[in-house]
């Protein structure tokens, strides 16, 4: 008898179980949230002092170790979210390792920035001569045009994010800004 009714008892659950899932999948109640992401910004110590040219840098050096929220590694470093000129941001994507920045959006090759080591990241652009170029340590990474457009949805180029956890970097750096393009090898 107790058998019975264990087994009665197991099939209601199961067919409450197939239930939920039938009827969440129909409502879309099962579509999977994304996870938040973690972005680590740098204060705003400079911006472009106009819109038609200039050259910001950075002089850093961020320890041999992941960036960490909680439990969570920072997908992105965000470098500059520019106030002066709209949608144009610098950061590095420490899963991809690479630099995104500009207008419109460019990205490096992979490069190591996490390391220990001192470095210097700089952005230049030109609306004149239509020019953009990230450089890190006195290497030319993309160069391009520089259209002062937005054509991505997101910072990262590949996906728009719900969920972002914006947190304040412990870590400083020395941040210079140009009036001047010069296209320079700093």
């Amino acid at each position: 008898m107790i058998k019975k009714y264990l087994l009665g008892i197991v099939v209601v659950l199961m067919g409450l179980m197939i239930y939920g899932l039938i009827e969440g999948t129909i409502t879309g109640n099962l579509v999977k949230e994304e996870e938040e992401k973690v972005v680590i910004y740098f204060p705003m110590y400079a911006d472009f002092p106009n819109t038609e040219q200039g050259a910001v840098g950075f002089d850093f050096s961020f320890p041999d170790a992941s960036f960490k929220v909680g439990n969570k590694t920072a997908e992105i470093l965000m470098f500059l979210n520019s106030e002066t000129i709209s949608g144009l941001k610098i950061g590095y994507n420490t899963k991809e390792e690479k630099i995104y920045g500009g207008l419109p959006l460019m990205s490096s090759e992979p490069v190591s920035v996490i390391n220990g080591q001192k470095h210097v990241l700089t952005y230049t652009f030109s609306r004149e001569l239509k020019k953009q170029a990230i450089r890190l340590d006195g290497n030319l990474l993309v160069e391009g045009e520089f259209s002062g457009e937005i054509t991505e949805n997101a910072f990262t180029g590949y996906s728009v994010y719900q969920k972002w956890t914006m947190v304040e970097s412990p870590i400083g750096m020395d941040v210079w800004v140009e009036e001047i393009y010069k296209g320079r090898n700093r």
